[in-house]
């Protein structure tokens, strides 16, 4: 399988299994956030510059796809993804990310989505930092709607993951550790 890693603004790629990683492609003019493949060929990469870059020719070759303010990525099919950012931003594709739509998260232009997570087409969560009483959010309808969720921290959270529809871990910062709605490890100051 082909796994790929970034760093400020070179993509590499490996081949087998990260013992030796070549660079496919330099982004020297921005560093990058986000990386996300959908397939074998085709990827997304968030900039600092605000832009998604996109390929579909395994990764040698980044076209400008569109400018945002996207830091994360998720898909729940090839066709359908998501991306989250600053000023409270998020964005859908419904065609493999030939077009992003913004969706209205009602959500505070100081909030930064840093990450999020879909267990299905319609439900996802997206966390980060900024908001003023939970960083984390949630929408039930396909990113039409986000609602701030009650998870007992208002930590800055920087990443989440579901092993099912049910089960969920959010970790953050200060050693916040979250499992689904009850606080595991705590370390808040």
């Amino acid at each position: 399988a082909n796994r790929y890693n970034r760093d400020t603004s070179k993509i590499f790629k490996t081949t087998n299994g990260g013992s030796e990683w070549q660079e496919v492609y330099n982004l020297s003019s921005t560093g990058m956030k986000g990386l996300c493949f959908i397939n074998s060929t085709t990827g997304f990469c968030s900039a600092d510059n605000g832009s998604i870059y996109k390929t579909t020719d395994n990764g040698f070759s980044w076209a400008q796809d569109v400018s945002t303010h996207a830091n994360s990525f998720y898909f729940t099919s090839p066709q359908t993804g998501y991306a989250v950012g600053i000023n409270g931003s998020a964005y859908k594709t419904t065609n493999s990310g030939d077009n992003w739509s913004i969706l209205n998260t009602g959500v505070s232009a100081a909030y930064y989505m840093t990450k999020l997570y879909f267990t299905n087409n319609n439900t996802g969560w997206g966390v980060g930092q900024g908001y003023s009483s939970s960083n984390m959010f949630k929408t039930t309808n396909g990113g039409k709607e986000w609602t701030n969720q009650s998870i007992g921290t208002s930590n800055s959270l920087n990443s989440v993951f579901f092993t099912n529809g049910n089960t969920g871990w959010i970790v953050g910062n200060y050693g916040t550790i979250l499992k689904s709605n009850s606080v595991i490890t705590s370390n808040q100051s």
